[in-house]
């Protein structure tokens, strides 16, 4: 995973547990979690990894821990700080669709398996609960989430055999909601990377529900509280043209040969720039 656009990587590290509390020992660089990035053909399924702008922090991704990625024994987890730490939350596949601009998540099986029910978190996938949507198993081919300042409406479309027609089964999600949101119910979360709290030059915090409450967001949810810029140090910089970074960190010319020309500056050379997108503060 990478926090600069791609500059620096480094492997995810596995859930401590598993769904029945007990340990696994996948330790890095032996053993680590490894996603699946495909996208879906399907653009009403969720796809192998799913995320949302306005549920900072959390990502939901298809993978499994091991020393490479496999497609045995593969499962869902989820992060709740943009990757710093997963949790599994299912043993098998499963599509995850975000509710209420993320205030909550619906999971339901892959379509190869004929389902009646749906599991949905408030809490960021700690807890689930169990709904039926149809009294009969549907392949379920698709979910359209239907967001709106007064009705929140999910639809469902597959069907009960491979020789039956379309089915359409249209489900309001408000009920399960017991109240509006109020101040009370947000807390701030602060973006890192491993601690650090300076991601691509700034310090970015957040507004989000506090996990576990059954209040919907609603239209006037605030999801950024503030970005300030950091001072630039040595990991906001990129080596500029025909430098190159060594083991110290610092950028040199490579082996026997000469500084490229710097138009209206020929006799001073420059070794860095700040790395494109980073918004952090440079001081003379």
């Amino acid at each position: 995973m990478t926090y600069n656009k791609g500059r620096d990587w480094r492997l995810l590290q596995a859930p401590a547990t598993d769904l029945d509390g007990n340990d696994i020992h996948c330790l890095l660089p032996f053993c680590s979690l490894n996603l699946q990035l495909q996208t879906s053909e399907n653009p009403y399924l969720s796809g192998t990894i799913s995320t949302k702008s306005s549920a900072p922090g959390i990502i939901v991704a298809t993978g499994n821990i091991g020393a490479e990625l496999s497609y045995n024994n593969v499962g869902m987890f989820i992060s709740s700080d943009a990757g710093n730490s997963w949790r599994q939350i299912f043993e098998e596949e499963h599509n995850v669709w975000f509710l209420d601009k993320g205030g909550a998540l619906v999971a339901v099986k892959q379509p190869s398996v004929p389902t009646k029910h749906l599991w949905v978190s408030f809490d960021e996938g700690r807890q689930w609960t169990q709904h039926s949507f149809s009294a009969v198993p549907l392949f379920v081919d698709g979910v359209l989430v239907e967001a709106g300042a007064e009705n929140q409406i999910m639809t469902f479309f597959g069907h009960f055999s491979h020789r039956s027609e379309w089915q359409l089964i249209k489900i309001d999600y408000k009920s399960i909601f017991s109240r509006q949101c109020t101040e009370e119910d947000y807390q701030t979360w602060h973006l890192h990377n491993e601690g650090e709290p300076c991601v691509m030059g700034q310090k970015q915090i957040y507004m989000k529900r506090r996990p576990g409450n059954y209040c919907m967001l609603g239209k006037d949810y605030s999801r950024i509280l503030s970005a300030e810029s950091c001072i630039c140090r040595a990991h906001d910089f990129e080596c500029d043209y025909g430098y190159e970074r060594r083991g110290d960190g610092n950028c040199r010319l490579p082996s026997g040969s000469t500084p490229p020309p710097c138009p209206g500056a020929a006799a001073r050379v420059r070794t860095t720039s700040t790395a494109p997108g980073e918004d952090c503060l440079i001081y003379a």
